[in-house]
């Protein structure tokens, strides 16, 4: 079967088109050892493009570990992309149904390879704040919840190690029922860095939710009316604008890294 690797400031997933393609197989099973970047193709997880009664198209995503996920902004961006290249070639806009409702995202540029894009990530509410004992650290710390389609913990890092990363992570899974993607923000002058580790994929290089999870932090932290943020993740920047009503955009580039081919049952011979 035919796949697609694409991916939007390093957050990389493994498309499949089951818009004209059969696709028959258990996604859950399927994702880990796709994902698997020793055995399998490698990615951050795989997305299902299917079509929708509701939108152009329908974006089905699972983790690297198999759990189904919600939203994913970088994710939503690579389908537009795809599906203005290959269906709708000369439309502006691909609106994407998802798990999280459907997204509208406007095609700024797309030379075939590299597109950018802005999408609509919507009313994003006040963060809720907590100040909560970790005993990775041995004392308390204060973090964010924000709900941008899925659930983010935000984390400031100028006061934490690198090598607790982890360990809080866990500890915030452990807090919130498993169900929290987590960042840590740290600004040097007006550079805003992060590092994310998102549920089911662990450290990514970007992602677009967490983006749009720490620029509505931020918002809310410095009481701005309105906020536009560059968010610098290690595998690229990621734009935020956040208008006078808390309406969020993601701003950012997506590439077709290559088209390749994978007999699907031979996948049996990667089980551990």
């Amino acid at each position: 079967m035919k796949y697609i690797k694409m991916q939007g400031a390093g957050n990389d997933y493994v498309f499949f088109d089951c818009i004209e393609n059969k696709f028959d197989l258990d996604p859950e099973r399927l994702s880990p050892l796709v994902s698997d970047r020793h055995l399998g193709i490698g990615a951050d997880g795989i997305i299902l493009i299917k079509n929708s009664n509701n939108a152009d198209c329908f974006m089905d995503i699972y983790n690297a570990d198999g759990s189904r996920a919600k939203m994913c902004g970088n994710g939503v961006r690579c389908v537009a992309q795809f599906y203005q290249q290959t269906y709708l070639p000369k439309a502006k806009e691909i609106n994407v149904e998802t798990l999280s409702g459907i997204k509208k995202v406007k095609i700024l540029s797309n030379d075939g390879t590299i597109a950018v894009s802005s999408v609509s990530m919507g009313n994003i509410k006040n963060p809720q704040k907590y100040d909560a004992y970790f005993d990775c650290l041995n004392e308390r710390m204060e973090y964010y919840l924000v709900n941008v389609g899925n659930i983010h913990a935000v984390c400031f890092a100028d006061k934490l190690f690198q090598e607790k990363f982890p360990h809080i992570v866990d500890e915030l899974q452990h807090k919130h029922n498993n169900n929290v993607n987590v960042e840590f923000v740290k600004k040097e002058d007006k550079t805003i860095k992060a590092r994310v580790f998102e549920r089911g994929s662990g450290e990514t290089l970007a992602c677009g939710t967490g983006a749009t999870a720490i620029a509505r932090v931020l918002n809310y932290v410095n009481n701005d009316l309105t906020s536009n943020y560059d968010i610098c993740f290690p595998g690229g920047i990621l734009n935020v604008k956040i208008d006078e009503n808390k309406n969020a955009e993601l701003t950012g580039e997506s590439e077709l890294s290559y088209i390749g081919e994978i007999n699907l049952a031979d996948l049996n011979s990667f089980t551990r």
